[in-house]
């Protein structure tokens, strides 16, 4: 039997002698057997074709593609590839020959699979895969090295900067093993040593190993120091402040940085701060100066931030910005006025006055109440004269308050009117609009935006604000608005500031071109509107030619007014058309042609033709012709001249040239 050891995850080579002792002889067929399997595992059957074209089969249960038959080598070997550990066991190969005996040879396939896992643990239980520590100069500690995951039974290796130290192993539960490592007590040579844990299970297996890094470094540790000759509890207002800060640190800082408050503090001497080194110098500080200062370590391991060292400022009171300052008040009416002061320490007394144009008094404590560092005073005016100017002093031990605080009392009355007031932010259903606020009449004052259409002057918006900040929405698109701001109080209304503003004008629509309007020529569909058109044109046509038949009739039945004279000799009536048909035509455009029939049953008959009644007076009828008593035959008059007086045709003044 022949032994072959293998790698898990490497390819392993398992022979077999498929040789022939007489040249004439040939395999016919070669089949591997696995002792725990009754069937065949891979076969090479060159039974009907030569044996460098046999058929290879595999089963798949077992190698499936991972072997292949090498019938080259001598002798030949079946390779199987990524050997796993469930292949190994003893294998039989069978070679039947043409002419020889059957052959058998037997395999015996060991398949190592060297340890996959390796926890190292610190003395605390914490898992360490990188760094150990950190550690301070004569710590000792201890580090285990659990391997598993091998067959055979892996064996654990600690090696301190490569060097092999002594291990003590263990067993573990399940084919595991741990190796041990006592380090300490440690020096400075221990700085960044290198501690690796080495685990293997054949010389042929790779081993797997986890090196260590022993940290003992450590974050910087600061401490801010005040300046020796200062007293932390007695630093006033303009004194000049230092600090240092003490750091501890391995290894050393590469940079110090001073804080105040959270923020950075940078070195700017304009401002009275100088950072030099591990020095920081306030020069002639301030209430703003006053806060938390630390500083800041930084080396290789981090940034160490010290406790905070909390500098208190003295100084004496000052009033308080942001506080109402005139004060609207109505005869007979009682104020409470408020003056705040920021001290420290906060410990205040207060003084109050009164002054006028006329003199100045000192107000009673009876109408002065006191809460920290705020006092109020009551305050009632009665006549003209109670209006004035309140000042209010204040003083603890580091000094009196140079500047007093001043309120005005002043009669209540209405806000002043808003002024720089701007449309902004328009669009097509709001607007916003802006304005200054001005004087508010001594008492808080609120104001309100009123947007009107121009022409009803209906109210489409009312918006109201503690501040003149409005805007104005749920408008018309592209419509111009009357708006008005005003200021109100508790005494009344301000006079409102007019402005006009506008809304956006949507944007245009785009007709899109509707292809089922596409219709063809022959296929016209009329509209409701059009039909409407067309049947209403077809009965004015009707109305029309009746009513010019009517005239027609009327004309051909109505009687001649006088008889021709005897001498007179009535040309023919073809004759006569021929002559001035085309002369009364271009004469008089007004008259209607009626047929011949109708011409000439007419000739005789004396009547005015005229398509406008002559004045009264006139002698003879336009459009006559010399020798005709009447008109044209064959012509209706649209309106009819009275009857003519019979002037005589030679009258030149009967003549219309």
């Amino acid at each position: 039997m022949t032994q072959v050891v293998a790698v898990a995850g490497e390819p392993v080579y398992l022979p077999c002698d498929i040789s022939t002792q007489d040249d004439v002889d040939a395999v016919l067929l070669v089949l591997w057997y696995r002792e725990d399997l009754g069937t065949p595992i891979y076969s090479v059957d060159a039974r009907e074709r030569d044996f460098g074209v046999a058929e290879r089969w595999s089963d798949e249960s077992v190698f499936a593609s991972r072997a292949y038959f090498l019938p080259e080598r001598k002798p030949a070997e079946l390779g199987v590839d990524r050997v796993k550990a469930s292949d190994q066991g003893v294998y039989r190969c069978r070679v039947d020959f043409k002419q020889a005996q059957t052959r058998n040879s037997r395999v015996n396939l060991t398949v190592i699979v060297p340890p996959s896992k390796m926890v190292i643990i610190d003395d605390r239980g914490d898992v360490k895969q990188a760094i150990v520590g950190p550690y301070v100069e004569g710590d000792t500690f201890t580090l285990k090295c659990d391997v598993s995951g091998g067959r055979p039974r892996p064996w654990v290796k600690w090696f301190r900067d490569e060097v092999e130290t002594d291990t003590p192993s263990t067993p573990l539960s399940g084919n595991g093993v741990r190796g041990v490592i006592r380090v300490g007590p440690l020096t400075r040579a221990d700085v960044r040593a290198a501690l690796t844990c080495r685990a293997s299970n054949h010389p042929r297996a790779h081993p797997i190993e986890t090196t260590l890094t022993l940290d003992m470094n450590y974050v910087p540790e600061t401490v801010v120091r005040l300046g020796t000759n200062l007293d932390p509890k007695n630093i006033r207002e303009g004194t000049d402040v230092y600090f240092d800060c003490i750091i501890n640190a391995h290894p050393y800082v590469y940079k110090v940085e001073w804080r105040h408050n959270g923020k950075t503090l940078l070195h700017n001497v304009g401002q009275g701060v100088i950072i030099s080194n591990q020095s920081l110098v306030l020069q002639g500080v301030g209430r703003r100066t006053a806060g938390n200062y630390t500083c800041v370590g930084f080396n290789a391991e981090g940034d160490g931030e010290s406790k905070s060292f909390s500098l208190d400022v003295l100084y004496a009171p000052t009033c308080r910005s942001s506080q109402q300052r005139v004060h609207g008040v109505a005869k007979q009416e009682r104020a409470h006025i408020m003056c705040q002061v920021d001290a420290n320490p906060p410990e205040v007394t207060f003084r109050w006055t009164f002054n006028n144009t006329a003199n100045s008094n000192e107000v009673s404590d009876t109408y002065v109440s006191r809460a920290g560092t705020s006092s109020t005073v009551t305050y009632t005016p009665h006549t003209e004269m109670d209006y004035g100017t309140l000042l209010c002093w204040a003083h603890n031990r580091i000094g009196k308050q140079r500047v007093p605080c001043v309120y005005h009392i002043i009669a209540a009355g209405r806000p002043d009117q808003v002024h720089n007031c701007s449309v902004v932010n328009a669009s097509m259903t709001s607007f916003g609009v802006r304005c200054s606020e001005g004087f508010n009449g001594g008492m808080p004052q609120s104001f309100l935006l009123e947007v009107r259409e121009i022409i009803s002057q209906e109210i489409v918006a009312n918006v109201s604000s503690a501040v003149p900040r409005f805007m104005a929405a749920g408008l018309q698109p592209g419509r111009t608005y009357a708006a008005a701001v005003l200021a109100y109080n508790a005494k009344g209304r301000g006079d409102p500031y007019p402005l006009r503003a506008s809304t956006l004008r949507p944007p245009e629509k785009h007709h899109v071109h509707d292809k089922s309007l596409d219709l063809p020529r022959t296929a016209f569909q009329m509209s409701g509107a059009m039909s409407a058109a067309v049947g209403g044109g077809g009965v004015l046509m009707v109305v029309l030619v009746l009513f010019m038949i009517a005239v027609r009739q009327r004309c051909a039945k109505r009687k001649p007014r006088s008889a021709p004279p005897p001498s007179s000799q009535p040309a023919s009536p073809d004759k006569l058309r021929e002559k001035d048909d085309s002369e009364s035509d271009d004469r008089n455009p007004d008259i209607i042609p009626s047929d011949t029939d109708q011409m000439q049953l007419d000739y005789y008959r004396q009547q005015q033709v005229s398509t406008i009644s002559p004045p009264l007076g006139s002698r003879g009828p336009r459009g006559s012709v010399a020798g005709v008593r009447g008109g044209l035959p064959g012509y209706c008059p649209l309106r009819t001249a009275p009857p003519p007086s019979h002037p005589s045709m030679h009258d030149p003044s009967t003549m219309v040239l």
